[in-house]
């Protein structure tokens, strides 16, 4: 048996570092079709009005990873902050510096230290710039 799946909203969400339970049941439909000797799953998207197919074996990989992502397996540059964040949260003792804004981000200048203090990067795992010098 062969089945389409829309695969449009796994893709749409593969930058998310934590599914909803929506996400989470696409990706165990999909995990599932897979899996399964008697169907063919064919991942589809919509793309201007139509249904275009998507790579089996590249998306294979995508759910794979997505997986992984997903269950904490893999750590990006947001996984590595909220994980950083969650340390300092749960830990006994109070950190030695900012977990937000640690020192090697922050900028030297006074008038640049009231305007921010974290450094602005492209990477998601770097925090945005705060309004001013934090302590946790």
């Amino acid at each position: 048996m062969r089945v389409l799946y829309d695969v449009s909203r796994l893709l749409s969400r593969a930058e998310r570092t934590a599914p909803t339970g929506v996400d989470r049941v696409c990706l165990a439909y999909a995990e599932w079709l897979d899996q399964r000797s008697d169907v063919v799953m064919i991942p589809v998207r919509g793309r201007k009005g139509r249904l275009v197919t998507v790579d089996q074996t590249w998306f294979r990989d995508f759910v794979r990873s997505l997986r992984a992502r997903w269950d904490g397996r893999t750590v990006n540059g947001a996984a590595r902050h909220e994980a950083r964040l969650l340390a300092a949260l749960t830990h006994d003792q109070r950190p030695a510096e900012s977990v937000i804004c640690p020192r090697r981000w922050r900028t030297t200048s006074r008038r640049a230290t009231s305007r921010a203090c974290c450094a602005n990067s492209s990477d998601p795992g770097t925090p945005r710039p705060c309004r001013r010098p934090t302590s946790i």
